[in-house]
C-alpha cells in the first residue's frame, strides 16, 4: 500500500534535531505504524542508516501533528 492510495493513512514524519533525536522519532513513527491498519509511514530522510522515503504528493484531510517531546501513543493511535 502507498500513501494516498485507497484504504491507507499517511504517517508523515519529519524528523529534526541531532542522530539520537531523528531515529527516536522515526521509531515513533514505526511503532505508530504497527498499531494503525492500512497506515503507510513516510517523508522521512535518514540516508545514514538507509531509510528514506519521500513525503506523499497529497496529504490526508485529517492529519495528527506531534510536537514537542511527549507523546501517548495509544492516544495517538485512537485520533487516527
Amino acid at each position: 500500500m502507498t500513501p494516498g492510495s485507497p484504504g491507507s493513512k499517511a504517517l508523515v514524519v519529519r524528523p529534526q534535531g541531532g542522530f539520537a533525536n531523528r531515529m527516536i522519532q522515526y521509531m515513533f513513527g514505526r511503532a505508530l505504524q504497527s498499531r494503525v491498519l492500512g497506515a503507510v509511514l513516510s517523508g522521512f530522510h535518514l540516508p545514514e542508516w538507509g531509510l528514506v522515503a519521500p513525503s506523499p504528493d497529497v496529504l490526508p484531510d485529517r492529519m495528527l501533528t506531534l510536537t514537542g517531546h511527549r507523546f501517548d501513543l495509544d492516544a495517538a493511535v485512537r485520533s487516527l
